[in-house]
């Protein structure tokens, strides 16, 4: 058995041997939040220290004698493989790493085929591949491209090409050769359903644990571990008798009887706990969760967000024991731990299946005479009907529509901001939350409201400040927020006259059918820009400026990368037969734009963007 090698990413890239993905390996599954994660890990750590190495991770392989056999590792090596097409290729940067893909595949030559173009031909974003299994592909080197360009614009320290040679040469990755005569199979099965290593989190409750009196142990390790299952909801691990055994002792304001009594009718205990998992969604993970808790529990220090410094010192600090966990503090924070996890499953959006029908809910318990539990709407009334609203909800100053806007509010920042580590709205919606809890003993719809409309616009705000709205610059919040706003138009019933004010007489008669897509829109997390009249058609624009007009605002919209990949390189009036096929829309803004009959001059696109921001700027101010 060789032993394990540690390989520069240069070194890697021009291996004699190739790489071949097996055909049991699923397929390549990565999207923004891995990719965006590991390319900014790695501009960190270059602007940290240029002369420092990064190690990236292992990449466990079978040596077959002509080629790796990679067992582990595929999603992280392909990625890697990707980044260098788009380097070559975008950034025309000479490197000595081979200018053909070494990664190839047992069972899917059309994936292989694209990537093998890429290397030849270059990325072009315009060309969306036909084949479903090579648009993951396809979506992540357009994510790859956009994350460099972000990078290299945010990053001060450094430049593109210092970063460029950093990646190749200081990245380093693990290689790790299976013994001859490996069951590969068998390994690969016991890989994926064994923990390997403890996980980041599982090592500060050991650590913290410590830190208790050793009578309260049992209560953290309770609190934690139920805290930790973000997929399920807290009250389903704690039963009476637990809470007796565990608060017998504790009656001050801490304690877990307390805590789980603190909301509304104070009978949060159940006798019996239906131990099911609910069909039910987070919209974050417990690392993340984590160190948003932490950054309100230490309100005075700045807390990464980024789970990769979970155990360092802007984390928990155990790496180099920089913050002073002792019995009392370690106490206070798990108790404040599960009194914001609490606050998180009844106040923040949850995905669930209820009736075969998956959707966004804020939902809380409730408890009969008999303490059964059931989940009700966390405001008004206990009613699926987006259509019934309660008029107690309607803010007396604003047009609120219930319940409903606010999962529409919180679901356009949580699909605008899909990483774990960038979820800054939910802390700070979150911290509102703890300290109205605190302050007042209530959480009111209006003021909650509130509070997640001005979070928004203070979004907005930087967003509107830094960049001009062009196809290059526009962040997917942009157009998330837009769709919002387009929304609650037509909640209030304005959509007709405000579709309508920018139509001309013969094409009022489209905005009936688009009306219709209105009430079942829900934001989907669509993450490619679409040209509405494509960059190859420029032709069609009655405009000098063609190239401007097209990849302004008023031209674009927000649509998933396979919805973008089945419009193609189609013109107008294909897309927009396209679009009166289907039942619902991802996009508001789309839906606008086909209002029109036709779409080839520069007024039309201007006056839409003209109308379009100004809804973003009456909403900003």
């Amino acid at each position: 058995m060789e032993k394990p090698k540690t390989l520069s990413l240069e070194d890697l890239l021009n291996s004699d041997k190739k790489y071949i993905i097996p055909v049991y390996q699923r397929n390549y599954s990565w999207r923004e939040p891995e990719i965006q994660q590991l390319i900014q890990d790695v501009w960190d750590k270059y602007n940290d220290n240029q002369d420092s190495f990064y190690y990236i991770g292992t990449l466990i392989v079978d040596d077959r004698g002509h080629s790796f056999e990679i067992i582990d590792g595929q999603q992280r090596f392909t990625t890697i493989i990707l980044i260098n097409a788009i380097i070559q290729k975008e950034f025309d940067y000479k490197t000595n790493s081979q200018k053909a893909s070494n990664l190839k595949f047992d069972s899917r030559p059309k994936v292989e085929n694209y990537i093998r173009q890429v290397y030849l031909s270059g990325y072009d974003d315009s060309k969306n591949p036909q084949e479903t299994e090579c648009q993951n592909i396809h979506s992540a080197l357009k994510i790859i491209k956009n994350c460099i360009n972000k990078s290299t614009n945010k990053n001060k320290i450094g430049n593109l090409n210092g970063f460029i040679a950093y990646f190749y040469k200081n990245v380093k990755i693990i290689q790790v050769e299976v013994p001859e005569g490996t069951d590969i199979n068998h390994y690969f099965e016991i890989m994926n359903t064994r923990g390997e290593q403890l996980e980041a989190h599982e090592i500060i409750k050991a650590w913290l644990v410590k830190n208790c009196e050793e009578t309260k142990r049992k209560e953290f390790a309770k609190i934690w571990d139920a805290c930790s299952q973000m997929n399920m909801r807290i009250q389903t691990f704690f039963e009476n008798e637990e809470i007796e055994e565990t608060s017998n002792d504790e009656k001050d304001d801490d304690s877990l009887e307390n805590i789980l009594k603190s909301d509304k009718s104070g009978e949060y205990i159940q006798t019996k706990t239906s131990r099911n998992k609910d069909k039910y969604r987070s919209v974050i993970d417990f690392p993340n969760f984590l160190l948003i808790v932490l950054q309100i529990f230490n309100q005075n220090e700045k807390i990464s967000l980024d789970d990769k410094n979970l155990l360092k010192t802007n984390g928990f600090g155990y790496t180099d024991n920089s913050k002073t966990w002792n019995a009392e503090t370690t106490s206070k924070f798990v108790s404040f731990l599960l009194q914001c996890r609490i606050l998180f499953d009844n106040y923040i959006i949850k995905q669930e299946e209820i009736d075969n029908k998956t959707d966004w809910f804020i939902r809380s318990p409730k408890y009969n005479n008999d303490k059964q539990i059931s989940w009700v709407n966390t405001f008004g009334k206990d009613t699926e009907k987006e259509t019934e609203v309660d008029d107690d909800l309607k803010c007396e100053t604003d047009d609120f529509f219930g319940l409903k806007d606010m999962i529409m509010l919180q679901t356009m920042l949580h699909v605008s901001f899909p990483g774990n580590s960038y979820k800054y709205w939910l802390l700070d919606a979150l911290s509102w939350l703890a300290k109205n809890r605190q302050n007042t003993g209530n959480i009111g719809y209006n003021d909650f409201m509130n509070c997640l409309i001005e979070i928004t616009k203070e979004e907005y705000k930087k967003e509107s400040e830094r960049i001009t709205f062009t196809y290059h610059n526009t962040e997917r919040f942009v157009f998330n927020l837009l769709d919002y706003l387009l929304w609650k138009e037509y909640k209030k019933g304005q959509i007709d006259n405000f579709i309508d004010s920018h139509l001309k007489n013969d094409e009022k008669q489209y905005s009936g059918y688009i009306n219709k897509y209105f009430k079942p829109f829900k934001f989907r997390g669509g993450n490619s820009i679409e040209h509405l009249l494509p960059q190859n058609h420029k032709h069609e624009i009655d405009a000098d400026d063609k190239d401007v007009i097209l990849n302004s605002f008023g031209n674009l919209c927000l649509v998933s990368a396979g919805n973008n990949s089945r419009y193609s390189d189609f013109g107008f009036n294909a897309k927009k037969e396209l679009f009166f096929k289907q039942d619902s829309t991802e996009s508001l803004k789309q839906a606008v734009m086909f209002s029109h009959e036709r779409w080839k001059t520069k007024d039309q696109i201007n006056v839409h963007e003209e109308l379009m921001m100004k809804l973003l700027n009456d909403f900003g101010k």
